[in-house]
């Protein structure tokens, strides 16, 4: 690939460069926070410069020193023009505005007001020399089921479940759902109910300051069932505890910072029932 086309260099040390073009010329930007929102991007010329890059534009922060002529003495003064650019770039923002306003021209100020800005929505997040904090939180989420099985159910199969979602990590993809669940189901010939506890993996491969895209699996159930056979007037129970892989693919959209909706659909190996196993549910997540 000829050198005018590449556009990211990214090192096994795991810091990435970016290659952008500035006043008519092409330079080599290093990558310190990225997500949806902004761009933190640093330059060493030979001291460190930083620009902010929003939608397709990069934004110098300077600080420029100017002198001052106060009752016939000279003083240097600093411009603080940064805080300005940061102010009109954030302006969405209006809770950072004091925030801004403490932030030095250094790279681990920056690097917070960024992480605040994006709500540790990042995609990517440099830390030389600290591992990227976890930042854990919980979700809870409450959803609706459609249940269906080609030439078995015959009338409307349904079921609810609401429980807690475990992400390791703010700007991680990975993490675990805890459920309860009901459901009902309708047979020709018979009835069944359950209530399970259930236990699934999630992992969004598609990941942005306002949706996410994912894959999913309920691998454990542990529970009880009940059967009815409507033919026979006879009634089946049963408990204990079934290892299942049930993937599914799912997308999430944020209206707000902590509250949120999504789709999903199930049962992605049954191809003859698909679009028809499907969740819509609502989460809400307890993070700062």
């Amino acid at each position: 690939m000829p050198p005018a086309e590449v556009a990211e260099i990214q090192l096994t040390d795991s810091r990435r460069f970016l290659l952008r073009d500035l006043n008519s010329e092409r330079f080599v930007f290093q990558l310190l926070i990225g997500s949806e929102k902004m761009n933190l991007l640093k330059r060493e010329t030979p001291s460190p410069v930083f620009y902010i890059a929003k939608d397709e534009q990069l934004h110098k922060l300077e600080n420029n020193e100017e002198s001052l002529l106060v009752n016939g003495k000279r003083y240097k003064k600093e411009d603080n023009r940064y805080i300005g650019i940061l102010n009109v770039l954030m302006q969405d923002r209006l809770d950072l505005s004091e925030k801004i306003h403490k932030t030095k021209l250094r790279e681990q100020d920056l690097t917070a007001l960024v992480l605040a800005y994006t709500n540790g929505n990042v995609t990517y997040h440099y830390q030389p020399d600290a591992k990227l904090e976890r930042k854990p939180y919980w979700v809870a989420y409450a959803q609706y089921s459609n249940h269906y099985r080609k030439e078995i159910t015959t009338r409307l199969s349904y079921g609810y479940q609401a429980g807690a979602q475990y992400y390791f990590s703010s700007a991680g993809r990975n993490s675990l759902r805890f459920g309860l669940d009901y459901s009902n189901f309708t047979f020709e010939e018979a009835n069944s109910k359950s209530y399970m506890l259930t236990i699934g993996y999630q992992y969004d491969f598609v990941k942005t300051s306002k949706m996410d895209a994912y894959l999913m699996a309920k691998f454990l159930g542990f529970g009880y069932s009940k059967y009815h056979n409507l033919e026979r007037n006879e009634t089946q129970e049963a408990s204990g505890a079934a290892i299942r892989i049930a993937p599914g693919i799912g997308f999430e959209y944020r209206s707000t910072e902590k509250l949120s909706m999504y789709a999903e659909v199930n049962e992605l190996l049954v191809i003859d029932s698909l679009p028809k196993n499907y969740s819509l549910g609502i989460k809400y997540a307890f993070r700062k």
